[in-house]
C-alpha cells in the first residue's frame, strides 16, 4: 500500500469505497495471485480519462463484487462498511479461477 500522493496514510480516516477497493486488489494479487490469474492486469483495466480507482472497481466487479460503477464519483467518496468490505473480499477470494 503505497499511500497518498503526499506520503501519508491517513489512519485516523474512515476507507471510502475507491480506497477500500485499491486495498483489496493490492493484498489479494500479493497474497494470492492466482485469484486473477487470466483477468486482466490493473494497468489493462484502465481506460483513457477514468479516475485512478477505476481499474480496482473493475476488477471486484468482474469477480462478482458487489460496488457502484466507477463512473459514480460520488458513491467513491463515500465510506465503506465493515459488511461491505467483508463481502466484496469472500466474493473475490472464493470465485471460481478463470
Amino acid at each position: 500500500i503505497t499511500g497518498y500522493p503526499d506520503k501519508t496514510f491517513r489512519p485516523g480516516r474512515e476507507l471510502n469505497v475507491a480506497e477500500a477497493a485499491t486495498i483489496m486488489i493490492r493484498t489479494i494479487k500479493e497474497l494470492s495471485p492466482e485469484v486473477f490469474s487470466g483477468e486482466k492486469s490493473i494497468e489493462e483495466n484502465i481506460f483513457p480519462g477514468d479516475p485512478w480507482y477505476s481499474a480496482f472497481i473493475r476488477m471486484i466487479i468482474l469477480q462478482g463484487g458487489d460496488l457502484p460503477e466507477p463512473e459514480d464519483s460520488k458513491k467513491m467518496i463515500e465510506p465503506i462498511t465493515r459488511a461491505q468490505m467483508v463481502f466484496n473480499l469472500m466474493t473475490i477470494i472464493s470465485s471460481p479461477e478463470k
